[in-house]
C-alpha cells in the first residue's frame, strides 16, 4: 500500500455484518469521510442497502478499493479471515473508524430548529414545551405546542412533529373560524378560510418533512432559496403547494397516505412545466442560471429557450 493511503472502516457494533473498508489517498480522506457521514446517517429508516451506499460513495469519489464485510449468512457474524484483515490495518495505514450507531448523534434538537427557523417558524422555547409559530397564507397567527416530556433527542421531536402534521384537520380547523365570524374580529370569508386550512396542513407537512430529511442527513437543495426574494419564494411554495394538492387528488391519497415530498413534488411540477413551455406557455417559476461564471436570478422560464 502505498504511504499516502488511509483506511475509512465503516461499522456498526449492533450489526457487525454492517462493516466495510475503503482505501482511499490520504488528500480525499476528510472528504470521503464526511461523504460516508452524511450519507450513512439515517440510512436504515431509508429502507437503503448498506453495501449499495457505500459502494456509491466509493463510486462518487473514484475509489476502487472497497471491501465489504465477509460475514457467515447463517449467523451474521464476520469470518475470521475478516477479523484479521481488519486488525492487520493499522499496521499498514492509519485508519479512520466511522460507528454507525453514534452517526444519530451528529443531529441534535437544536439543528431541526434551525431548519424551522429556516422555514419561517419561529419558536418559543420554555421548561415545559417548545411552542412553534408561524402565520399563515391568510394571515392566521397559527401555533402548535411540542412537550418537553414527550422529546428527548431528535428522533423523537421529528416524530412529534409528524404526528402533529398527520393529525392536524383542516377541515375541523375552517370550521373553527367559520363559527367565530361574527364574534371574532377579521375573520376572513368561508373560501379563504377553506384554502387557508388546506395551506397549514401543508406547512406543517413541509416542516416535518424538512425534519426528516435534516435527521436523514439529506439536503433540501435550499441553497438557490437564498438568493430569491421573498416574493419569488412565496411564488415557489404557491406553486409546490397546487401541485401536492393535485397529486392527492390524481392518486386518490391522503395526507396520511402521501407525505409532503419536495422528491415527489419538485419532479412533477418539472415535467408539467416542460410540457406547458413545448406547447408555447411561459411558466412562471422564478430560479437561478448558473453559466459556470455567473449566477442570475429569473422570474420566467421562456417558451423556446431561456
Amino acid at each position: 500500500m502505498s504511504e499516502n493511503t488511509v483506511a475509512i472502516r465503516c461499522k456498526s457494533e449492533m450489526n457487525r455484518w454492517m462493516d466495510s473498508v475503503m482505501v482511499v489517498p490520504q488528500e480525499q480522506a476528510d472528504d470521503i469521510e464526511q461523504s460516508i457521514k452524511n450519507r450513512m446517517r439515517g440510512f436504515e429508516r431509508n429502507g437503503s442497502c448498506y453495501g449499495d451506499v457505500m459502494r456509491e460513495i466509493a463510486q462518487a469519489a473514484g475509489i476502487e478499493s472497497l471491501a465489504l464485510c465477509d460475514y457467515d449468512e447463517d449467523t451474521d457474524e464476520p469470518t475470521d479471515a475478516w477479523c484479521e484483515y481488519c486488525a492487520g490495518l493499522s499496521q499498514k495505514m492509519p485508519v479512520i473508524e466511522i460507528d454507525l450507531g453514534e452517526l444519530g448523534n451528529d443531529v441534535n434538537i437544536d439543528d431541526l430548529l434551525d431548519k424551522a427557523e429556516e422555514l419561517g417558524w419561529c419558536i418559543h422555547e420554555s421548561d415545559t414545551e417548545w411552542e412553534f409559530i408561524q402565520n399563515s397564507p391568510a394571515g392566521e397567527d397559527f401555533s402548535f405546542d411540542v412537550g418537553t416530556d414527550d422529546v428527548h433527542n431528535a428522533d423523537d421531536m421529528v416524530r412529534e412533529i409528524r404526528s402533529y402534521a398527520n393529525g392536524f384537520d383542516a377541515e375541523e380547523h375552517a370550521k373553527m373560524w367559520i363559527e367565530a365570524q361574527g364574534r371574532v374580529s377579521g375573520v376572513p370569508d368561508l373560501k379563504t378560510l377553506v384554502k387557508d386550512a388546506d395551506d397549514i396542513k401543508l406547512m406543517l407537512n413541509k416542516l416535518a418533512s424538512a425534519m426528516e430529511d435534516v435527521l436523514k442527513g439529506e439536503s433540501d437543495d435550499e441553497d438557490d432559496r437564498a438568493e430569491l426574494s421573498p416574493r419569488q419564494i412565496e411564488r415557489l411554495d404557491e406553486i409546490d403547494n397546487a401541485m401536492y394538492r393535485f397529486l392527492l387528488v390524481l392518486l386518490e391519497r391522503d395526507e396520511d397516505e402521501f407525505d409532503w415530498d419536495m422528491y415527489h413534488i419538485g419532479e412533477a411540477v418539472d415535467a408539467v412545466q416542460q410540457v406547458m413551455l413545448d406547447h408555447g406557455f411561459d411558466i412562471h417559476r422564478p430560479y437561478v442560471e448558473d453559466d459556470g461564471e455567473h449566477r442570475t436570478v429569473h422570474d420566467y422560464e421562456r417558451a423556446g429557450g431561456r
